[in-house]
């Protein structure tokens, strides 16, 4: 059985669902404390290892730039699993930022990454909304080059295109309702089938 909690370690505050101590069902998760101790510390260099974790390949490189401010979704077991909306931003930005502003280094400039996961790694089509969109007050005035259809393949970053020319229909974006989204509106939803297990598995042993 899960219940509303809060958990909170020394990376993120977490807020929503939890069995067994652990996140399980829908939540939140803030890391905006962590960095600014982080970036604060000159002795600490700033990244994001367990966000690292779940990708691969060509995913590790390009995602390995960047670090959490907050991550919403549902969640098994203590892993992302099912649609969820990250917050993310460049490492190197970060630091330039702060040598600018020294307080306000983590209030703007954010991308956001919309994406399903499956057991913490994620999967299939996404979209990655540049930080122009964090700012915008509709979508109907968005600049298309501020989204990115990312498709991936159980962590590794598969396609990354920033056009129209993608088919955005098989594209689920995480800004509507998200709490209640049913995983049986898509099609590659996160399943437990040996098959399945059997490549996370993998992935996960290639990961360490």
């Amino acid at each position: 059985m899960t219940k509303k909690e809060k958990i909170t370690t020394k990376d993120w505050a977490y807020l929503g669902d939890v069995k067994n101590g652990k996140p399980h069902g829908f939540g939140k998760k803030n890391f905006y404390e962590n960095l600014a101790e982080k970036i604060l510390d000159k002795k600490v260099k700033l990244s994001d290892k367990e966000f690292n974790t779940s990708f691969c390949d060509s995913g590790l490189d390009y995602f390995s730039q960047y670090v959490r401010g907050s991550e919403e979704g549902h969640y098994r077991e203590g892993k992302l699993h099912g649609l969820c909306k990250i917050e993310i931003k460049q490492i190197e930005i970060i630091q330039e930022e702060f040598k600018l502003n020294e307080e306000g280094f983590l209030s703007e400039g954010w991308s956001q990454l919309h994406a399903i996961f499956n057991r913490g790694i994620p999967n299939g089509n996404a979209l990655l909304y540049g930080p122009e969109y964090s700012s915008m007050t509709s979508k109907d005035h968005l600049n298309p080059k501020s989204i990115n259809y990312v498709s991936f393949y159980y962590g590794s970053l598969y396609s990354f295109v920033n056009d129209l020319e993608f088919d955005s229909s098989q594209v689920i974006d995480a800004s509507n309702d998200l709490e209640n989204f049913k995983l049986s509106q898509i099609e590659n939803e996160p399943s437990t089938s040996d098959e399945v297990v059997k490549r996370l598995k993998e992935v996960e042993k290639k990961m360490r």
